[in-house]
């Protein structure tokens, strides 16, 4: 019985008594106190020489400093833009010898009166006051005027349609005449009239008309401050028909 009860320790549960007696069957067992195991004491390592060099190297080196990043803020400052000056354009004017491209007949007249009046600002365009007997005088820029304008076309067109050149119709109408007949109001009158081949009808009728004594009177006379000026095309042909007046 004894050697079955201690010979499989393991299906039975272990009773720790420590001195104390245990009576199984009459007989006193003492057992033992369960003292632990004492726990060997673990080395202590010691590093070699070698290695104690080592460590000292490594505490010694100095750490890399890390690449600084660019925190400044960008730049606040306003940054002055240049002045720009507007570049002048040119003129719109069509100058007197330019080519015409729309409405011939317009621009020729508004070519030839651009010429007229550059004849008159010329610093030497001083003359006297017809027919008054004052001192020279510096005539004025004329002005358009659309209803002598329509009057010297109409006789622009007349001399190139009938085949005539004069300054009197084939029925003995003036300048004077026809400027009544279109109840024009007027203290004076005259008119130049001119054929020119194009191109440069405008260029070769004021060089005529600038050489010729009565007609450069006619342009430069300071009593006349009003103009129009007809133009009619024919075969290659330019008929120009200057008319002045002294407007009241």
């Amino acid at each position: 019985m004894l050697r079955h009860l201690f010979a499989r320790p393991s299906l039975a549960p272990r009773v720790t008594l420590g001195p104390a007696l245990v009576l199984l069957f009459g007989v006193s067992l003492v057992a033992p106190a369960c003292q632990p195991t004492p726990t060997p004491p673990r080395p202590t390592l010691s590093p070699s020489p070698a290695a104690t060099a080592l460590l000292g190297e490594v505490k010694t080196l100095t750490p890399i400093a890390a690449p600084a990043t660019a925190t400044t803020p960008p730049s606040t400052a306003t940054i002055p833009l240049p002045t720009l000056t507007p570049t002048s354009l040119p003129s719109l004017t069509p100058s007197p010898t330019a080519t015409p491209t729309l409405e011939p007949k317009a621009w020729l007249a508004q070519a030839m009166l651009l010429a007229m009046n550059a004849e008159r600002a010329r610093s030497d365009a001083v003359t006297p006051a017809f027919s008054q007997g004052l001192a020279p005088v510096k005539p004025q820029p004329l002005a358009w005027d659309e209803r002598v304008a329509r009057v010297a076309d109409a006789y622009a067109r007349d001399m190139a349609t009938r085949g005539f050149f004069s300054h009197t119709s084939p029925e003995g109408k003036t300048p004077e005449a026809r400027l009544r007949d279109a109840e024009i109001d007027f203290s004076l009158a005259t008119e130049n009239i001119y054929m020119a081949r194009e191109p440069g009808a405008v260029e070769t009728a004021m060089t005529w008309f600038m050489q010729d004594q009565l007609h450069r009177d006619s342009i430069l006379n300071p009593r006349y401050n009003r103009t129009g000026i007809g133009v009619y095309i024919q075969d290659g042909m330019v008929y120009f028909v200057q008319m002045f007046i002294t407007a009241p």
